[in-house]
């Protein structure tokens, strides 16, 4: 009878060892396989966040929705997810997208103060080789990035206007 009753408090805690492991939050592989993060945020609204993780898989996530803060190293960066789609791009597309940021890495001079005192107006945030830039969208300096990002997004990309 013991041993009946030892079979079955061991199988119980099995069986609860199995649940719990498959219910752990385990991070998602776009939180730690990627090659870089972009958003393209409205000033003074967390909302309408467009936000891409390109993946060392050559993938290009596209979310839409509400961003917990400014900082793009935020896990999760987005509190909402309204849509989101997933692509595969071109191994050419993807050293496009790196020789771009690379250039831009190079040529940044970060200054922090200030950065968000212009109303109205569409940010760009870019998370590339663990450093951060940002940029008010339509800089010169970030126009081929953001052209480049709108062509191959599987979403639609509207920074005219706000809601």
């Amino acid at each position: 009878m013991k041993t009946i009753y030892l079979l079955f408090v061991f199988s119980l805690i099995l069986i609860g060892t199995v649940v719990i492991s498959c219910n752990e939050k385990k991070p998602s592989l776009l939180e730690n396989e990627y090659i870089m993060k972009i958003a393209f945020f409205p000033q003074g609204l967390l909302d309408e966040t467009y936000y891409f993780i390109l993946t060392e898989k050559k993938e290009l996530n596209a979310q839409i929705g509400v961003r917990k803060n400014n900082d793009i190293r935020t896990v999760p960066f987005l509190t909402k997810i309204d849509s989101e789609k997933q692509i595969k791009i071109s191994e050419e597309n993807v050293l496009q997208l790196k020789q771009i940021a690379k250039e831009l890495y190079e040529n940044y001079d970060y200054v922090k103060e200030g950065i968000f005192n212009v109303d109205d107006a569409w940010f760009i945030s870019v998370y590339f080789r663990d450093k951060i830039m940002i940029k008010q969208a339509y800089d010169n300096e970030m126009k081929k990035l953001q052209e480049k990002i709108i062509e191959l997004a599987p979403i639609e990309i509207d920074l005219r206007g706000f809601s």
